[in-house]
């Protein structure tokens, strides 16, 4: 059994790779199912995988994906990944509808990300996606390292569904 983290999504305001202010809970989470990551566009690190793995994950997904299945990716560098550089980024990874970029230079995005990534720092984070089901708010949230795990990812989209 995986340990679950109950974290509150607030809603609030960022604004998506084409530069779009949208409500982070209220307008994309709710009633989804969610795969949230953070992500900067300089990482050389994790980012790039996590990236080409979200890439794969959204083909796996077919026509599931932006029906009941969403992938948020949150920047943790806003003062360089402006709106066209998560877009490039976003491009690069043949991002499709229902994976959504967003920048904010909100603390209130700062002190969530903080909640997820538990003290991890810019340059030194794993390539773990976050997945909860946003039919409620608080949402449980359990991680999912990427370097083995997809398979127990669609497992849990299964899963969850059916309940």
């Amino acid at each position: 059994m995986r340990e679950v983290t109950i974290i509150a999504v607030p809603d609030l305001e960022l604004t998506d790779q084409d530069g779009r202010q949208v409500k982070l809970y209220d307008g994309l989470m709710k009633g989804k199912l969610v795969v949230l990551n953070f992500f900067y566009t300089t990482c050389v690190g994790p980012c790039p995988t996590t990236g080409l793995w979200l890439s794969k994950l959204q083909e796996k997904l077919g026509e599931r994906q932006s029906k009941d299945v969403i992938i948020v990716s949150i920047s943790i560098d806003p003062q360089v990944d402006t709106p066209e550089k998560i877009k490039q980024w976003a491009a690069h990874w043949k991002r499709k509808q229902g994976w959504t970029l967003l920048t904010s230079k909100s603390e209130a995005v700062s002190k969530l990300s903080r909640q997820f990534l538990s003290g991890e720092l810019k340059g030194m984070h794993s390539p773990v996606v976050f997945v909860g089901d946003a039919r409620v708010n608080p949402i449980g949230w359990i991680n999912v390292d990427i370097l083995d795990e997809s398979r127990l990812l669609l497992g849990y989209f299964e899963q969850m569904k059916s309940q």
